[in-house]
């Protein structure tokens, strides 16, 4: 059981690794968008609760930071599953690792389709050369 955690939280690391080498790219743009909602829109709720008073403040502030945090995740599942249909170096290492997570997190996507179609995509590649 620790053996299966210590290798998720490996492959976790090392997709984590992936995305910051290609968080500036096309395939992630929307979980960059993202990113910039969460660094603003908190801070310009909570600027504009300084100056209008009022008693669900403090649950706006709250809400407004973890719905920014969930639109965060979605749009990187979304982009995640968009980049590895792609067959470049670092997809195919963020499928490899997406899949050695999902051998123990079964709600993590295994991507098995789209690894046949890649693979079928290079076999007629190197059929037609």
């Amino acid at each position: 059981m620790q053996e299966d955690y210590q290798r998720e939280l490996e492959n976790y690391t090392q997709l984590w690794k992936v995305y910051t080498r290609n968080s500036l790219e096309q395939d992630f743009r929307n979980s960059l968008y993202s990113t910039l909602a969460l660094v603003f829109v908190p801070s310009l709720v909570n600027v504009y609760y300084i100056f209008r008073q009022s008693v669900l403040k403090n649950a706006i502030r709250f809400s407004s930071i973890i719905s920014c945090l969930m639109i965060f995740h979605y749009n990187l599942n979304k982009d995640f599953e968009r980049f590895v249909r792609k067959d470049t170096k670092d997809s195919n290492l963020a499928r490899l690792y997406m899949q050695n997570i999902s051998k123990t997190n079964i709600i993590f996507p295994y991507f098995e389709k789209e690894t046949i179609e890649i693979f079928k995509q290079r076999e007629q590649s190197k059929n037609q050369q």
